[in-house]
Protein backbone atom coordinates (compact mmCIF):
# COMPACT_ATOMS: atom_id res chain seq x y z
CA UNK A 1 0.00 0.00 0.00
CA UNK A 2 1.85 3.29 -1.24
CA UNK A 3 1.80 5.42 -4.12
CA UNK A 4 4.35 6.78 -7.08
CA UNK A 5 5.36 10.36 -6.91
CA UNK A 6 7.46 12.31 -8.92
CA UNK A 7 10.10 13.68 -7.82
CA UNK A 8 12.97 16.04 -8.75
CA UNK A 9 14.94 15.46 -11.87
CA UNK A 10 13.01 12.62 -12.89
CA UNK A 11 13.38 10.22 -10.00
CA UNK A 12 10.45 8.56 -8.47
CA UNK A 13 10.07 8.66 -4.90
CA UNK A 14 7.42 5.34 -3.64
CA UNK A 15 5.28 7.25 -0.88
CA UNK A 16 3.81 4.29 1.90
CA UNK A 17 0.50 4.96 3.35
CA UNK A 18 0.05 6.87 6.53
CA UNK A 19 -2.34 3.54 8.06
CA UNK A 20 0.99 1.54 7.09
CA UNK A 21 3.42 3.66 8.71
CA UNK A 22 1.18 3.28 11.91
CA UNK A 23 0.88 -0.59 11.76
CA UNK A 24 4.68 -0.71 11.43
CA UNK A 25 5.11 1.57 14.84
CA UNK A 26 2.11 -0.66 16.57
CA UNK A 27 3.96 -3.88 15.59
CA UNK A 28 7.21 -2.21 17.03
CA UNK A 29 5.78 -0.91 19.64
CA UNK A 30 3.51 -4.24 20.89
CA UNK A 31 6.76 -6.67 20.71
CA UNK A 32 9.46 -4.52 22.20
CA UNK A 33 10.63 -4.26 25.59
CA UNK A 34 13.26 -2.49 28.07
CA UNK A 35 15.50 -0.53 25.55
CA UNK A 36 14.45 -2.03 22.40
CA UNK A 37 10.87 -0.29 23.38
CA UNK A 38 11.76 2.71 24.80
CA UNK A 39 13.65 3.27 21.16
CA UNK A 40 10.42 2.66 19.72
CA UNK A 41 8.48 4.72 21.83
CA UNK A 42 11.32 7.75 21.26
CA UNK A 43 10.02 8.02 18.21
CA UNK A 44 6.46 10.14 18.92
CA UNK A 45 8.67 12.50 22.17
CA UNK A 46 10.70 13.56 19.09
CA UNK A 47 7.80 14.85 17.44
CA UNK A 48 7.92 11.94 14.31
CA UNK A 49 4.42 10.47 15.30
CA UNK A 50 3.66 7.02 14.96
CA UNK A 51 6.46 6.25 11.92
CA UNK A 52 7.14 2.70 11.95
CA UNK A 53 9.84 3.12 9.56
CA UNK A 54 11.66 5.97 11.75
CA UNK A 55 11.72 3.29 14.50
CA UNK A 56 12.74 0.49 12.74
CA UNK A 57 15.71 2.80 11.26
CA UNK A 58 16.21 4.09 14.91
CA UNK A 59 16.61 0.42 15.89
CA UNK A 60 18.97 -0.76 13.27
CA UNK A 61 20.94 1.97 14.31
CA UNK A 62 21.20 1.16 17.96
CA UNK A 63 21.84 -2.00 17.55
CA UNK A 64 24.21 -2.13 14.97
CA UNK A 65 27.13 -3.79 16.01
CA UNK A 66 29.12 -2.21 13.69
CA UNK A 67 29.34 0.73 15.91
CA UNK A 68 31.51 1.07 18.62
CA UNK A 69 28.76 1.90 21.42
CA UNK A 70 26.39 -0.43 20.15
CA UNK A 71 28.69 -3.06 20.37
CA UNK A 72 30.01 -2.22 23.85
CA UNK A 73 25.93 -1.97 24.71
CA UNK A 74 25.81 -5.47 22.98
CA UNK A 75 28.51 -6.81 25.69
CA UNK A 76 27.34 -5.31 29.24
CA UNK A 77 23.99 -6.69 28.58
CA UNK A 78 25.23 -10.27 28.61
CA UNK A 79 28.11 -9.90 31.16
CA UNK A 80 25.75 -7.78 33.21
CA UNK A 81 21.91 -9.47 33.37
CA UNK A 82 19.54 -8.25 35.67
CA UNK A 83 20.33 -9.14 38.78
CA UNK A 84 17.10 -12.24 39.79
CA UNK A 85 15.97 -11.42 43.49
CA UNK A 86 13.26 -14.07 43.64
CA UNK A 87 13.55 -18.20 43.36
CA UNK A 88 10.41 -18.04 41.30
CA UNK A 89 11.93 -15.49 38.86
CA UNK A 90 14.99 -17.84 37.93
CA UNK A 91 13.23 -19.36 34.66
CA UNK A 92 12.34 -16.09 33.15
CA UNK A 93 15.51 -14.24 34.29
CA UNK A 94 17.33 -16.93 32.87
CA UNK A 95 15.35 -17.17 28.90
CA UNK A 96 15.94 -12.71 29.06
CA UNK A 97 19.73 -13.37 29.64
CA UNK A 98 20.05 -16.18 26.89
Amino acid sequence: AGHLSPRRHGHVCWQPDRALIAAGYTVLSQNTSGDAQAVVRGITERGFGEDGFKALNDLAHRYDSRTAAALLQAYLSVVSPTPIQKVTEVQVGMAKWE
